[in-house]
């Protein structure tokens, strides 16, 4: 899935250690709620960023963490980071 959705930069989301084995099941399950390309393009493109916090606050596995925990990663004020903030939510669905 993952290498559809990025053809050429699947690798590069695929290499995050937290989040990149998790991707293919999370794009199956955003199709499943009816996302489209862009949205699912989006979001993915976000997890770099988001991955670079979970490693900052020494997540070692997403299993340990809550859905509170998760969703604290989210900006205060989603126009702040639009698609930081959709992937945080999506997420902790």
């Amino acid at each position: 899935m993952l290498s559809e959705v990025f053809p050429r930069a699947h690798a590069r989301f695929a290499s995050l250690r937290l989040l990149g084995p998790h991707l293919n099941e999370f794009i199956v399950w955003l199709r499943a709620q009816g996302y489209s390309g862009l949205p699912i393009r989006l979001r993915i493109s976000a997890t770099p960023g988001l991955e670079a916090r979970l490693r900052r606050r020494r997540v070692r596995s997403l299993g340990s963490l809550t859905v509170a925990q998760l969703l604290e990663l989210a900006p205060r004020d989603s126009q702040d980071d639009m698609y930081r903030a959709a992937v945080v939510r999506s997420l902790a669905r």
